[in-house]
């Protein structure tokens, strides 16, 4: 019996300490699960409230052409470059943005030498629109403007719903650049003709003819925001002053893409003679019949108020012929002077 009760005890001892060491279990193991879970509970909310928030507008910000995920914010963010040879995703937009512009100016323009102090002198070459010899069309032409009297003829020309082409020079006071500005919003179109229109300065050189076209085409660009794709040469392609240089200057012109115009009709209103507004208006009809394209000469300067007054009668006149009014533009097939061998 004594035994008994002595095993008794032992077992009861032992059953004891086994509940006390599976509470303890329990227990530890509760205690971990609930730190575990605090924890990352907590890392959760800090890494919430570091968080940047992304703008809502943010999508209209971003580069044209960046895509990926890499120029949006992001949760990890990668290391910074370890070297300045790798580049920062500010600096890769900028970089791409550079290209970009590259590209497009070699798509729009004839490729030019690096060091071309004219290199930006070029426009996009296009292919000239085929003709209905049967169609009458009439293009109305004015040198040597912007002047006094450009606003006027643009209202003359709206009145009737005209379109016409102006081969400008340089002037650059605050009325000439308005009147450059209002040409080219109510659709004409502007070429360059010279900047100085100094013909000894122009035609002494290849590059001096570019010089003072780069000017007035910069000028034209600058005003307006649109960039001239046609010109008109000081005295015509051919004149007493150029025929050193004008084989060069026409090669060279045509490979920046420009398209020259001369005329096949003329008003006369640069002869000297001081003409009256029927005359001119005279000249004009007189010079279009037998073409059913007839590329007119006319002026804009100050001086040239006689051929503004004539252009309400031209233009009823040569309407009531058939003939149609358009502005030149560079798909038009120009008429050019046989220039000497």
């Amino acid at each position: 019996m004594i035994f008994m009760k002595e095993d008794l005890a032992v077992n009861l001892k032992q059953q004891k300490k086994y509940r006390l060491r599976r509470i303890a279990v329990v227990v530890l193991a509760l205690t971990l699960f609930l730190g575990s879970a605090y924890y990352t509970g907590a890392a959760l909310a800090s890494r919430a409230f570091r968080q940047p928030v992304q703008p809502a507008s943010s999508s209209s910000h971003q580069p044209a052409g960046l895509g990926n995920s890499s120029s949006m914010p992001q949760e990890n963010p990668p290391a910074p470059p370890q070297n300045s040879s790798q580049a920062s995703p500010s600096s890769q937009s900028t970089a791409q943005s550079s290209s970009e512009s590259e590209t497009t100016a070699s798509e729009t323009c004839p490729p030019q030498e690096q060091t071309d102090p004219f290199a930006d002198i070029c426009t996009p070459e296009t292919d000239f629109q085929e003709l209905d010899p049967q169609d009458k069309v009439a293009y109305l032409t004015f040198d040597d403007g912007p002047s006094e009297l450009t606003l006027p003829l643009l209202d003359i020309l709206d009145q009737y719903g005209v379109k016409a082409t102006f081969f400008d020079i340089g002037r650059t006071d605050d009325a000439s650049k308005k009147a450059m500005r209002e040409t080219v919003r109510r659709g004409h179109t502007l070429g360059v003709h010279s900047y100085t229109h100094d013909y000894k300065q122009i035609y002494a050189s290849k590059d001096a003819f570019l010089e003072d076209f780069s000017k007035e085409f910069r000028l034209i660009r600058d005003t307006t925001g649109v960039s001239p794709s046609i010109y008109r040469f000081a005295g015509g392609s051919v004149n007493s002053f150029n025929h050193p240089v004008i084989g060069s200057i026409v090669q060279e012109m045509k490979n920046r893409g420009f398209v020259y115009y001369d005329w096949n009709v003329s008003s006369g209103d640069a002869s000297g003679k001081n003409y009256s507004s029927e005359q001119i208006a005279s000249n004009i009809l007189k010079g279009c019949q037998g073409h059913n394209r007839a590329i007119i000469l006319c002026h804009n300067s100050k001086p040239k108020r006689a051929t503004l007054e004539a252009m309400p009668t031209v233009i009823e006149e040569l309407k009531a012929q058939g003939y149609r009014f358009a502005a030149l533009d560079e798909t038009v097939l120009p008429i050019k002077f046989k220039l000497p061998e």
